[in-house]
């Protein structure tokens, strides 16, 4: 089997946080595992509905394992899995050996009003070279949960979150990004 880096038997932990929306909403922080992107999953993220709110950017929790090479990139997708923005975070060379929060400031905010899909998405990895992408299992948001995508979207479990965090500012009021 493949074995994630820093997986316990121990109890989640909270992620450290980084300069982002602090509204307990946007975002899922306590880290209990992970699960290989690029090998089958190419796309790993957060199904969930955003209520009228301008989007400026997006977080996820990953680390690296081996050697990768390719681009990184943090997209929010509809339903129909047409790309809404998008953003290439880096190589992925450049994804630190140990969970670290990866974000990115899209070049144009957007408005977003209904059901989406955050994702964190590359191609490329074998079990011993690929990016690890972190998620809790535990209370799950009403609403939300985790999704991967392998050819098709599949949502996972009640259970289960992708570990995110959005950057956000509710239309005709700017929310303060700590």
């Amino acid at each position: 089997p493949i074995i994630p880096p820093e997986v316990s038997e121990n109890p989640p932990v909270e992620a450290p946080t980084t300069p982002a929306s602090e509204d307990t909403s946007k975002k899922q922080v306590s880290f209990h595992s992970s699960d290989p992107l690029g090998i089958v999953w190419t796309r790993l993220g957060q199904r969930l509905t955003i209520p009228n709110e301008e989007v400026t950017g997006l977080a996820f929790y990953l680390c690296r394992v081996g050697t990768t090479s390719g681009d990184v990139t943090f997209a929010i997708r509809d339903m129909e899995d047409n790309i809404i923005v998008s953003k290439v975070w880096g190589d992925a060379s450049d994804v630190p050996e140990v969970h670290t929060w990866l974000e990115v400031t899209f070049d144009s905010p957007v408005t977003i009003d209904g059901e989406v899909r955050l994702s964190c998405e590359w191609e490329g990895g074998t079990p011993n070279n690929c990016l690890w992408f972190s998620y809790y299992s535990g209370n799950r948001k009403s609403g939300e949960c985790y999704t991967n995508y392998s050819h098709q979207w599949h949502d996972i479990g009640e259970a289960e979150e992708a570990n995110y965090r959005l950057l956000t500012s509710v239309v005709g009021q700017i929310l303060e990004n700590k």
